[in-house]
Order: C-alpha cells, then sequence, then structure tokens
C-alpha cells in the first residue's frame, strides 16, 4: 500500500482537485484509499448509478467512500425503451447525491 500512496503522491502532485472513479471493485476502492491518504488537495470519488451496473457495486463505492472520509458524488445514467420499435434509447442524468 505504502508504494502505491508514493506513486499517487509523485503523479499527482501538481493536480487539483483530484477525481477517483469508483467502481465499487478491490481496484478502485484501493486507488481511492491510497490517493486520500497521499494528497494533500482535494480528493473527490464519482460512481456511476445506472440498471447496467451492479447495485451491491454502486453501494460499495459508497460504503468504501463514507469509511475512508472521500467525499463522493454519484452520476445517475438513466436509460428507457422505445414503445415502438423496442430500441434502447438511452439518456444521461448527471445528478450529485442522488
Amino acid at each position: 500500500m505504502q508504494s502505491l500512496i508514493s506513486v499517487i503522491s509523485k503523479r499527482c502532485e501538481n493536480v487539483t482537485p483530484v477525481v477517483i472513479a469508483m467502481s465499487g471493485g478491490v481496484d478502485s476502492c484501493l486507488v481511492a484509499a491510497a490517493a486520500r491518504q497521499a494528497l494533500k488537495g482535494p480528493v473527490f470519488g464519482v460512481t456511476v448509478r445506472s440498471e447496467l451496473n451492479a447495485a451491491h457495486e454502486f453501494t460499495r463505492a459508497v460504503e468504501v467512500a463514507e469509511f475512508i472520509g472521500l467525499e463522493h458524488h454519484p452520476c445517475v445514467f438513466v436509460s428507457w425503451r422505445t414503445n415502438t420499435s423496442g430500441a434502447i434509447r438511452t439518456s444521461a442524468a448527471i445528478t450529485a447525491n442522488a
């Protein structure tokens, strides 16, 4: 973990703010935790919530962000089917704290 913290610290030394895309998986949660420890400036987590993603992954990302003290912003992605052709139409509804 210390190696990851060191790499993030060096690569993001003059970057502010830093935004971490959190899927809820081990990799992104580990990077978010390391970034939170490594960086002095603001660090934010974002997670896309959609019917295409497993609900437990979104929940895990929210829980990890809260546990490590990371400000987290969910982005809601809404899709729906049309009544006529059955084709999928997609619309992105980006909302904070959804």
